[in-house]
């Protein structure tokens, strides 16, 4: 079982260097993870292989669970978490948790129908993979951080938009916007003539994020002519997809430098990969936030996932 974990390991530490934003990678960590797990109650706890099986499922769930309840009592650095979320979070936390210990119960798991046991195991693999998305996650950024430093000097340092609050950026957004300017005057202080491009629609009308953006950023000393902007994007695909076009009729050549923040970075590299952008995703920290919002990446990277195998399909 060693070697598996061995293996897995290895297959995702050489294809993350190979291309780090690979969609496939959260899957070779929850193998990793997966593995170890096995691997820990049956050779150094000495649990019958099969029950060993039986119980990383159950961690699987009780981990799970343990971070929704994490993240459902954990407020957004930016603003309280609506009733909603709360419910959701918290609901969620409590099924997965009693799942795991109803497997860990016999007597518990006895009363199980079939069909359901089924169920259950599918949203064991679940909270693997979550465990497997936060891990290559994490090890995305270092990742990231270490090809933005050897990477050739970028032609554009590109930063997503994110909610705004009464035309203002808010807490998350304005983070990205530091980070974003932080970065490309330590290009500019070394003599790259880069572009900064600020790329966000307005999705619930008004001004537009990228407007918004660019405003803060002269406000902070950037001169106004070095920015280029993409207002119509609604979605962080659209982000790149649109701003693909804008460098290209700028003449802006390759590659390219992503900023959002960190919960947000690899999903978005992800995307930005899709879009036939060169370059990486580099992310800055969001603080408490990013314990509930890595959540809803997660399920929106599942949801992408899934919607990109099924392009693939022939029709």
């Amino acid at each position: 079982m060693w070697l598996i974990v061995i293996a897995c390991a290895l297959a995702c530490e050489v294809w993350a260097r190979r291309e780090p934003r690979a969609a496939i990678l959260p899957w070779l960590a929850a193998g990793t993870l997966s593995a170890l797990a096995i691997a820990t109650l049956h050779s150094v706890f000495h649990v019958p292989f099969g029950d060993a099986v039986t119980a990383a499922g159950a961690l699987a769930h009780i981990a799970f669970g343990a971070w929704l309840l994490v993240a459902a009592l954990t407020p957004y650095v930016h603003r309280k978490p609506t009733q909603k979320l709360f419910s959701g979070l918290l609901g969620g936390a409590i099924v997965s948790i009693s799942c795991g210990l109803s497997i860990l119960n016999p007597s518990v798991n006895a009363l199980i129908a079939t069909p359901l046991r089924a169920v259950i195991a599918a949203a064991g693999i679940n909270g693997v993979l979550f465990y497997g998305y936060v891990t290559y996650s994490i090890r995305y950024l270092h990742i990231a951080g270490q090809h933005a430093d050897l990477a050739p000097t970028p032609g554009a340092v590109i930063v997503l938009g994110a909610r705004t609050i009464n035309g203002k950026p808010s807490r998350l957004l304005r983070r990205r916007i530091d980070h974003g300017v932080r970065l490309v005057r330590e290009y500019w202080n070394h003599g790259a003539d880069i572009a900064l491009v600020f790329t966000g629609g307005s999705p619930s009308g008004g001004l537009a994020e990228a407007h918004i953006m660019a405003d803060a950023a002269v406000a902070d000393g950037v001169p106004p002519q070095r920015i280029l902007i993409e207002d119509r994007s609604t979605t962080t695909a659209e982000n790149f997809l649109y701003t693909q076009a804008l460098l290209r009729n700028a003449g802006v050549a390759a590659p390219y430098v992503g900023v959002t923040n960190d919960f947000h970075a690899y999903r978005a590299g992800i995307l930005m990969h899709r879009a036939g952008l060169p370059g990486i995703c580099v992310g800055g920290r969001a603080g408490s936030a990013s314990v509930a919002l890595i959540v809803r990446e997660y399920g929106a990277y599942c949801l992408e996932t899934i919607a990109a195998l099924r392009r693939r399909q022939p029709s």
